[in-house]
């Protein structure tokens, strides 16, 4: 009797194992699917940004007298005007632009803006209707939000390639380079320089200028002029005017919770409104004063000849006023 106990003893645990077994094996099954279908429709997302954007693109061989480059493109506008990377185009003698659909039209820079790296080029194809980007708020990205780089590089053509916002305000770390650049680990070479930086919804969010890199390829630290400068240029670019450098001339350091006046530069925007030293801004154009970053954002979102809204406290009193925007000396 006890070992017939015993044998459905066992016979009984053998099946609660074998249900607990099948149960766990169709909860990872479902999972896994799951997560298969996830990482489906995130794979769909970026291939439909990439879709959106690759017809705004194009790829740019630069003809010279000492050798030939290749760079890329983004048109902003139908009738063939596109922006790009000014060393991409400085000093050609010619121009080939290769459109998404291999059509290869000549072109011809319209303007530049060295302090940018940028250059506005016009793609001569009389009675052609260009694909205009769509340009996002980079202001909006979060560090570690994904992006896509479409370049040419090393002329092969129009490559889509992935990575993340690494930083934003990125200063000083290109030559020349006065933009608050983003940076990112997308794969940016050689040929790369013009292109766009593109957020998952297929808007562009910044335009591609360089790379750091001790090997000359691909070392995972890549810049971009963000899409708010490249807006802000691009007016006066179209109107052959210098774009110039927002600037105010107003020195300050930051305190808790504000900025604190410590000087202007003489014949300033600054110093003709009035400013004095120990003057606490509290608001800049409606929006908050606590930073130098803010008063930067400030002062570059206003740009060369618009006027910025300013709050100030001095002592116990406060005013507010306008302040002119002029371009750095």
């Amino acid at each position: 009797m006890a070992d017939v106990r015993r044998y459905l003893a066992t016979l009984l645990l053998g099946g609660l194992l074998v249900l607990a077994v099948t149960d766990r094996g169709e909860a990872t099954h479902d999972s896994v699917l799951e997560e298969l279908e996830q990482a489906m429709a995130v794979s769909k997302t970026r291939a439909r940004a990439a879709a959106r954007a690759m017809p705004s693109v194009c790829s740019i061989r630069a003809f010279g007298k000492k050798r030939d480059g290749y760079g890329a493109g983004v048109f902003v506008s139908a009738d063939g005007h596109l922006l790009t990377a000014l060393h991409v185009v400085e000093g050609a003698t010619a121009l080939s632009i290769v459109l998404n659909d291999g059509h290869e039209v000549p072109g011809k820079v319209i303007a530049s803006e060295k302090s940018l790296d940028l250059a506005l080029v016009r793609a001569l194809e009389p009675g052609r209707a260009f694909v205009p980007a769509t340009f996002g708020r980079d202001t909006a990205l979060e560090l570690g939000e994904e992006l896509l780089a479409l370049g040419n590089p090393y002329g092969v053509g129009v490559t889509v390639t992935r990575g993340v916002l690494s930083a934003r305000d990125r200063r000083h770390v290109v030559k020349d380079n006065a933009a608050p650049l983003l940076q990112t680990d997308a794969a940016i070479n050689p040929g790369s320089s013009g292109g766009a930086l593109v957020n998952v919804r297929g808007e562009v969010v910044g335009l591609v200028t360089a790379i750091l890199t001790k090997s000359g390829g691909h070392e995972g630290i890549g810049f971009a002029v963000p899409a708010r400068v490249l807006m802000r240029a691009l007016p006066a670019l179209r109107a052959g005017r210098p774009v110039g450098r927002p600037w105010i001339g107003l020195h300050v350091v930051e305190v808790k919770d504000s900025l604190k006046v410590t000087g202007t530069t003489p014949g300033s925007p600054a110093a003709a409104a009035g400013f004095l030293p120990g003057d606490r801004l509290i608001m800049l154009n409606e929006g908050a004063a606590a930073t130098i970053a803010q008063l930067r954002e400030a002062v570059e979102s206003t740009g060369v000849g618009g006027k910025m809204s300013v709050k100030i406290r001095r002592g116990e009193e406060t005013s507010s006023f306008d302040l002119e925007v002029f371009s750095r000396p």
